[in-house]
């Protein structure tokens, strides 16, 4: 069962919170769209900024809503010493943020902005190495749906679970955006930038639960819907070397 819903307030202007990154709409949109796609009209500015861990239980107990990979990522993943950052309208206190993830309700957020803020960081995922691959899996989507034919984006399957991946030969960004569309879920949206799984060259796309455990092992972020559908947070592991 889902967040209970209530209306959404945007928070009064406030001091830049402390690690926070102010991102010009124009700027943000620009970079992680490519110049051949149409640019959406954004209003305002915004801050990618880092979120206090005490969060994280909230983002645990959100992923037992999910499936497969969600889960197994919980259960199996060391989130010790992991950040948690996500995009908001300048002026949005952290506790704001903190209260509207935990209730579900809108900060106020361009979903425009929020999307192209998340296909700049899974670009830089998947082109960092051949290896890497973004995994969304469809909270909706059961693996006999028809619509699934007519997807835009590569949909793998375990079981009647459906996943969109995307691996660098995806890095076109209509290509991202298809897929966080795609996958997207008005009640639970997950994602894990992680790798390929053993052979991305099968025919049938359908993932073996050894699969699942090595995606979910080598993740390196998790991507969580927020704010009302409006968002997203970010929580990253620290750099390997």
């Amino acid at each position: 069962m889902g967040a209970p819903r209530h209306q959404g307030r945007v928070a009064p202007p406030l001091a830049i919170a402390a690690g926070a990154t102010i991102l010009d709409p124009a700027t943000l949109v620009l970079t992680a769209l490519g110049a051949h796609h149409p640019i959406p009209m954004i209003a305002g500015a915004y801050i990618e900024q880092v979120l206090p861990t005490p969060i994280a239980a909230t983002i645990q107990e959100r992923m037992t809503w999910g499936k497969g990979l969600a889960r197994t990522v919980l259960e199996t993943v060391d989130v010790t010493d992991w950040q948690i950052r996500t995009l908001l309208p300048i002026g949005t206190p952290v506790d704001r943020a903190l209260e509207a993830f935990t209730r579900d309700e809108s900060v106020g957020m361009s979903r425009n902005a929020s999307v192209a803020w998340l296909v700049k960081h899974v670009q830089q995922h998947i082109e960092a190495g051949r290896e890497h691959a973004v995994w969304f899996e469809n909270a909706n989507a059961s693996a006999d749906d028809p619509w699934l034919r007519q997807a835009i984006s590569r949909t793998w399957y375990h079981g009647d679970e459906v996943f969109h991946c995307l691996t660098p030969d995806d890095l076109d960004p209509r290509c991202v955006e298809a897929a966080i569309n795609e996958a997207q879920s008005p009640w639970f949206f997950f994602g894990a930038m992680s790798c390929a799984a053993s052979d991305m060259n099968r025919s049938e796309r359908q993932l073996s639960a050894d699969d699942v455990s090595h995606i979910a092992r080598h993740s390196r972020t998790i991507i969580i819907g927020a704010y009302d559908s409006e968002g997203y947070l970010l929580w990253t592991g620290p750099a390997r070397s």
